[in-house]
């Protein structure tokens, strides 16, 4: 049979309830403690509770303060020094420091059970007997000691990530898909600043969404294999994967977003909002530029509530065009919109966020109402005049590259892909491979010649006796269809 002790208690609270063993201390290891006063804990922070308990342990044992295990599952409360210990000789009240690891508050109230005392035997010490260890083995034990100490915290860390509600990011991500899925848009980019939360992303749209994937980052470009791994493809490969919709989404860093052109695209979703807003111009440019067919492409940014980014953000998008103004002026305010924020992240005022909207408001009416404005003393000067349509088109000429009577007598053609693709050979120039499909050359302008105005390899015409022409031919197009 095991050795028992005695342990003497004192309430010094009316409400205070001596502790004891549910089924008693045959079945149950631990003594229940209960509160004496109502404390709400906050969510994410943590109050002490008192029990209205004094306590006198006997010499030779130590008592043990541990978390209710259905109080953690249900609610993400524990105790936040777990295991608690009390020593023998101490006689003063016991209370427990309870932390809230939930996502909302929880009112602990008079009589609920909040711990558990556990008080357990343990050796004294003999310090007359105590040995000195040498530097070596004193080297070993600490590094042993904040090996079990580091742990001790991923331990902890993990599992107050599982006690963390659903991610509500994650599901505005779905929703946003959906969305555009219903409104036509079949494709869309999504953007992150990491690689490891395009990989979170791969993982969570995988699951029952039903989309096609592919991703871009530092890495290249990887497409799903049949396996369920992911296979690494070539960054022109991946571009005209996509171009071709053999996905519904690209998932991309801002790898993606330099020197790739995604102009068929006309959807972008920025998972994560970049601190430099010249970055978020950047991922745009991806889809809005020449080429894009849609009249509308579809911009969504996601941004947690109640943070820094979104209220810069929120508040110079609306007051100062944020978007609008990435030049001109207001750019050395907008360049140090980073520094700004990370300032305000890192400070403890209450108040960082809104000094840090007004500061930046208040450098741009100092630079309206002083500073020197390009954008406003150009805009005229380089307005263009209205243009005549183009008489020679890129249609008009894939026509007369394919027709050798139309070509210079000493220049030979010859058609490697109908209307995409030929081989140009020319006195005094070797054997080049042209197009005058621009997609065509974009996604191969290592190895051919764009052939238009303006190249080199573009012969000039030949001067020629006036010919008086039909007045209904205003182009190349019109003169080739006479």
């Amino acid at each position: 049979m095991a050795d028992t002790c005695t342990v003497r208690y004192r309430k010094i609270l009316k409400e205070a309830v001596i502790p004891t063993h549910a089924h008693g201390a045959a079945e149950d290891v631990g003594m229940d403690l209960f509160a004496a006063v109502e404390v709400e804990v906050p969510s994410q922070g943590w109050e002490t509770v008192r029990t209205g308990i004094c306590v006198e342990i006997p010499s030779g044992y130590e008592g043990q303060v541990r978390p209710r295990s259905g109080l953690a599952r249900r609610h993400g409360l524990t105790v936040l020094n777990s295991p608690g210990t009390v020593d023998p000789g101490y006689r003063g009240e016991l209370q427990v420091t309870l932390v809230n690891f939930g996502k909302k508050p929880y009112t602990v109230r008079v009589g609920d059970r909040i711990a558990q005392l556990i008080v357990a035997s343990y050796a004294p010490d003999d310090e007359s007997a105590h040995e000195i260890l040498d530097a070596d083995d004193v080297a070993k034990l600490e590094v042993q000691a904040l090996a079990a100490e580091e742990a001790g915290d991923i331990n902890s860390f993990l599992a107050r990530i599982k006690l963390l509600p659903a991610d509500s990011k994650m599901d505005c991500l779905r929703s946003a898909l959906e969305e555009l899925r219903q409104a036509g848009y079949q494709q869309a980019m999504v953007f992150s600043q990491y690689s490891d939360t395009m990989d979170f992303l791969r993982d969570a749209l995988g699951k029952k969404s039903g989309l096609r994937l592919m991703c871009f980052s530092g890495r290249g470009g990887e497409m799903p294999s049949g396996e369920g791994n992911w296979n690494r493809i070539g960054r022109d490969v991946a571009k005209q994967r996509f171009r071709e919709r053999q996905a519904d989404v690209l998932l991309c860093t801002d790898a993606a977003a330099a020197g790739l052109n995604f102009q068929f695209c006309e959807a972008l979703i920025n998972y994560d909002m970049p601190w430099n807003p010249m970055r978020v111009e950047q991922r745009i440019g991806r889809i809005d530029r020449l080429g894009q067919e849609n009249p509308i492409i579809k911009i969504a940014n996601l941004d947690y509530d109640d943070t820094v980014e979104t209220d810069v953000y929120v508040e110079l998008k609306g007051r100062i065009g944020l978007f609008e103004s990435v030049v001109g002026r207001l750019q050395p305010i907008l360049s140090s919109l980073p520094q700004e924020i990370s300032k305000a992240v890192l400070t403890d005022k209450s108040d960082g966020r809104k000094q840090v909207v007004e500061r930046i408001e208040r450098q741009v009416g100092e630079a309206e109402d002083h500073g020197f404005d390009i954008d406003a003393v150009t805009e005229a000067d380089l307005e263009m005049p209205d243009r005549p349509a183009s008489p020679i088109t890129m249609t008009a000429l894939s026509r007369v590259v394919g027709l050798p009577e139309l070509m210079p007598a000493d220049t030979k053609v010859r058609t490697l892909q109908e209307g995409r693709e030929y081989a140009m050979e020319a006195p005094d120039m070797p054997e080049l491979r042209v197009t005058t499909d621009p997609t065509y050359y974009q996604e191969n302008s290592e190895s051919l010649e764009f052939w238009s105005p303006g190249n080199p390899v573009f012969w000039a015409p030949e001067e020629l006796p006036a010919v008086k022409l039909d007045p209904k031919v205003r182009s190349l197009d019109d003169l080739l269809d006479s």
